[in-house]
Formats: C-alpha cells, sequence, structure tokens
C-alpha cells in the first residue's frame, strides 16, 4: 500500500489502515484496466505515462514499472517511501484515467462499504472545526486524489527542474534529499549536467554520506569475510562453529569502535524444536537509558540456506532492526551459491504468508554477491524488516587446481 497524506501512521489507528487500504483499492482497479490495454497487444503503449527520454532508453524497465506499481497497491504492506518513478507513474495514471473517463460517479471503481463508512462517520479525530469529516470528503473525491496519494509533487518536470537547478548552485542544500532516485525523470540536458556535477563531488562523499548504520554494519562484516575468504587454505578445514568463532573474534571490536555496538555469540532467545533457540551473534547497544536489539546472525553452510533463513525469523520481532544470514559455501561456485540464495528467497516469496517477503533487490553496486530481503513482521504487518543475505566464499577447486600444477612443475 502507498501512504496518504491524510495521517500519521506513527500513531497507528485501524480505521487508518483501512481507509488506507479503500483508497489502494481503488488505484490498484485503475492500474488494472492499463495492464489489460497494455497486455492486449492493440498498439496501446505507455507513451505519456512516463518522461520520452526515458521511455526511449529503458523501454522494458518502464514497462516492468506498472506490474511493480500495481503490486505495491496491492499489497498489504504500508510502505514508508514510494520512489520518484513510481511517483510519476501512479500520478500520470491517474491523470489518464481522469481523462477516458466519462462520468463522474465511475472515476472511483471501488464503492465504500457500509462499515467502513460507518467507522469513519464515528471517528472523531475526522471532523474538522467546522464539523465537517474531512477525510470522508477527500477519499470520496477522485479529483482529491493528485494530493492525498503524493506527500509532495517534486517528481513532476517543473518542480524536478527547480531542484536540479539548486542543486547545482548549492549541492548542500540538497543533504536530506536523494536526487539520485529521480535522475530517470530529469530532462535530458539538467540530467547530464547532474552527472557531471556528481562526479566533480564524487571524491568528497565517504562512506559516512552514502550509506545507513545498518549498511555500514553490513559493510563491516563483507570485509571480514573477504579477509577470511584470502586466508581460504586456513579458513576451509574449519567446522561450522569455529567459522562462527571467527566472524565473532573479527567482527566484535569495529562494531564496538565503529558503532557502539556490543557482539556476543550463542544468545539464547527465540524458538528450537523442544527449547530455546541460540543465535550464532546477537548485536545490541547498552546505554544508560536502555538496551537496544540491533540485529541477529546467523551462520549456517549453504546446503541449508532456507532452514538458516528460517530459524532467523524465528529470533527476530518487532524490536531488531535487521538481520543477516551468511552462507559458508565450500562446494558451489560463487554464480551458482548466489543464485541457489536467490531461488529459495523467491520460493519463500510466493508461499510464505506469515513472513511475506515484499522485495529482494542487491543493495551495493560494488559488491553484487549481497542481497538483501524484506519482509513483514507479524507483530506489525505494516512493518517491514530487511535481511541481509552473504556469502563466505570458500570455493577455490580452480585455484587449487592450479596451485598443485604450478608446485608439481617445480
Amino acid at each position: 500500500m502507498i501512504p496518504l497524506n491524510l495521517f500519521d501512521y506513527s500513531d497507528y489507528k485501524e480505521v487508518d489502515i483501512q481507509v488506507t487500504k479503500y483508497v489502494n483499492k481503488n488505484l490498484e482497479a485503475i492500474i488494472i484496466v492499463l495492464l489489460d490495454m497494455l497486455n492486449n497487444d492493440c498498439g496501446f503503449d505507455l507513451e505519456g505515462f512516463l518522461p520520452r527520454d526515458f521511455l526511449e532508453r529503458k523501454p522494458e524497465e518502464c514497462r516492468r514499472l506498472v506490474d511493480e506499481l500495481y503490486e505495491l497497491v496491492e499489497s498489504d504492506v504500508l510502505r514508508e517511501y514510494i520512489k520518484p518513478n513510481y511517483e510519476y507513474l501512479l500520478y500520470m495514471i491517474i491523470s489518464w484515467w481522469d481523462d477516458i473517463t466519462d462520468k463522474e460517479e465511475d472515476l472511483l471503481p471501488i464503492n465504500l462499504e457500509d462499515g467502513l463508512l460507518s467507522k469513519i462517520e464515528q471517528e472523531k479525530t475526522y471532523i474538522s472545526e467546522d464539523g465537517e469529516n474531512y477525510i470522508l470528503r477527500e477519499i470520496k473525491s477522485f479529483e482529491s486524489y493528485y494530493d492525498i496519494c503524493f506527500l509532495d509533487n517534486d517528481f513532476l518536470p517543473e518542480p524536478l527542474s527547480s531542484m536540479i537547478t539548486l542543486f547545482l548552485r548549492n549541492s548542500s542544500f540538497f543533504s536530506s534529499v536523494k536526487l539520485s532516485d529521480y535522475i530517470d525523470l530529469m530532462p535530458c540536458d539538467l540530467r547530464e549536467i547532474y552527472l557531471d556535477k556528481c562526479e566533480e563531488l564524487l571524491n568528497n562523499i565517504s562512506v559516512e554520506d552514502l550509506y545507513s548504520e545498518d549498511e555500514k554494519i553490513i559493510l563491516e562484516i563483507i570485509f571480514i569475510l573477504q579477509e577470511m575468504e584470502a586466508r581460504v587454505a586456513e579458513i576451509k578445514p574449519r567446522n561450522e562453529v569455529e567459522i562462527s568463532n571467527d566472524i565473532y573474534a573479527n567482527l566484535n571490536r569495529p562494531l564496538k569502535m565503529g558503532f557502539e555496538i556490543e557482539c556476543t555469540r550463542e544468545m539464547t532467545m527465540g524458538r528450537a524444536n523442544k527449547k530455546l533457540g541460540e543465535t550464532d551473534l546477537y548485536l545490541y547497544k547498552n546505554t544508560k537509558e536502555k538496551k537496544q536489539h540491533f540485529a541477529i546472525i546467523e551462520n549456517k553452510y549453504i546446503n541449508n540456506f532456507k532452514s538458516q533463513y528460517q530459524q532467523l525469523l524465528g529470533y527476530l520481532n518487532q524490536n531488531f532492526k535487521f538481520g543477516v544470514t551468511i552462507s559458508i559455501n565450500k562446494t558451489l561456485k560463487l554464480e551458482k551459491a548466489i543464485k541457489k540464495i536467490e531461488k529459495v528467497l523467491k520460493n519463500i516469496q510466493e508461499t510464505d504468508v506469515d513472513f511475506k517477503i515484499t522485495r529482494i533487490e542487491k543493495p551495493y553496486k560494488e559488491f553484487p554477491y549481497v542481497i538483501r530481503s524484506y519482509h513483514i513482521i507479524p507483530e506489525d504487518i505494516t512493518r517491514e524488516m530487511p535481511i541481509y543475505h552473504l556469502i563466505l566464499n570458500l570455493y577455490d577447486l580452480e585455484r587449487e587446481k592450479i596451485a598443485k600444477e604450478a608446485r608439481n612443475k617445480k
């Protein structure tokens, strides 16, 4: 679901979620009509729905955006942030529907059910000072969809051009705005100047500016795994527990010094078949004010990835920020190992309802073997939790073979 520019979702109210679902159901029905027209192969295309330059450069990606937008509004998980490409497409779909619909009463395809109508009418916080139920007024007017479905209109041509121009004059104004998310929507001339400016600034950008705290922690783990992979002949003979001890020993100090995060081995929590389970690594912060749960890390051989992932889900609750799986790979080429993890995640995405996977992506361009999945948490289905999937690659059959050949020649 996309959030509405009507509610403060941090102050959770069930009726707010139901209203949000109703608006998203209308959007879903409208997008289905567009999808039917695109899939009927009747010459209908996306001209006018996305910028001309974007359509010419990335036609397949543009077509996928429609499917992804449908999946987004159809989902029961409330998104905290909608990327500008989806916002632009949605805005143009709303405008298109407005243009092709003859009767005003047909603009909203889904009827407001009596039960929800009654809840909205009885909700005191929906009543304005002059006694009008402003929420009911907004969701019954299709014209309001241009406003309530978007927090701002920065993705549209004029505001976006103004933003880029300001950025070019003084980039520090945009420390809180991720302009790179808008790159496909930028006018051609401004995009070229923007990219030149970014290249100019790149040498002054640090890791602190590029990544969130959890992404920086993952980078520390990646660096440690790379160091272990460089010592593959030494590390490969070790068993799962010994490798977990190695990761803990190498990770403990960087987390403490860089993030003030404590790391401990085999913390008792969650569930096992007959007793409480033990996590491989448990990350937390201890301050005078509170103890903050941070993350759980599970290390297993790659053939046990599915059970490893499910075990991790058993530990993670709403108090944690993220989870990590580290798959120890001694038997597969790296490419096959990645495909194995992706296949398992996609199968789980199709079958698991309680911990529904909403997204699977690769967050680091420079580390293409890192996968991040997001799943809903049963305690609060409006929230998503990320899990990072890393590989400790100890498969080096070809290098071991060539090394033996070199020794034999000597």
